[in-house]
């Protein structure tokens, strides 16, 4: 399965879940549908981040990058040149009111998830290959309570983070329908 796939199925079982939900009666915001069905669509593309070449090793990261550093451009341009002309009290200056902008946080925002997304990525793949631990239901039920945590931390229904779990084992119930199956599901219980 590709990347697109598995953000389709992730995000698609949530997003209409939570609209039914909705129309019998209960109370879930059109933004909460929406939040939820990204959080279970990027949940659903992590256990990729195996494979080198994967949505969430490359794709995804790739994409932030670019746009994380787009809006940093202009801001680190007011600070540079400052710094060629040696008025380094200038550079400091428009550096610390940047640090400030909306502007300046969201491409921060962007690029450094990117950066760690790419270093993960080269890490487990060289560590575990393909379809190895993070393709097993302990890694994923490691991988939902640390969402959880991160939810909690960042005073963000906890919700969320069992619904990046709920993309996670998406992704290995459609991963397990292909030819070559999940060899580590079971890890650490059976090995391969």
């Amino acid at each position: 399965m590709n990347g697109g796939q598995h953000f389709i199925i992730g995000a698609v079982s949530v997003g209409v879940g939570l609209w039914a939900a909705r129309s019998l009666g209960l109370e879930v915001g059109s933004g909460t549908i929406l939040v939820s069905a990204a959080v279970a669509g990027i949940g659903s593309l992590a256990p990729d981040i195996d494979h080198p070449r994967s949505t969430i090793s490359r794709g995804l990261p790739a994409e932030l990058l670019w746009r994380g550093l787009a809006l940093l451009a202009l801001p680190l341009l007011l600070v540079v040149l400052p710094l060629l002309s040696g008025d380094f009290q200038r550079a400091l200056a428009t550096l610390q009111s940047l640090s400030q902008t909306a502007w300046m946080r969201w491409g921060l925002a962007l690029t450094i998830p990117a950066i760690g997304l790419l270093t993960v990525s080269t890490l487990v793949s060289a560590l575990f290959g393909h379809r190895g631990v993070t393709h097993s239901l302990v890694f994923g039920l490691a991988a939902t309570l640390i969402a959880m945590g991160v939810c909690l931390y960042l005073d963000a229904a906890w919700g969320y983070g069992l619904l990046f779990g709920w993309g996670w084992l998406l992704h290995l119930l459609a991963d397990a329908t292909t030819g070559m199956g999940l060899p580590a599901l079971w890890w650490p219980l059976a090995e391969e």
